[in-house]
């Protein structure tokens, strides 16, 4: 695959389709499942890199809900 379709790069080598997936399939809710219960990415992501992966979690937690619905 090309990196262009993994979408968005929110550091330490992790882009949104994985979170996507760990989302999708591993139930992650919340930036934390991701940065320190299924990986130890929270080690390697800045302050500003984290809050990104929250804000992204919780538009894309908002869209699935609503797709459910």
């Amino acid at each position: 695959r090309q990196e262009s379709e993994l979408g968005e790069y929110f550091g330490a080598g992790l882009y949104a389709r994985e979170v996507d997936y760990l989302h999708r399939e591993e139930w992650a809710q919340q930036a934390e499942d991701i940065l320190w219960r299924r990986t130890k990415l929270g080690l390697f992501l800045s302050a500003s890199q984290q809050a990104r992966l929250h804000s992204y979690l919780q538009q894309n937690t908002a869209q699935a809900s609503a797709v459910a619905l």
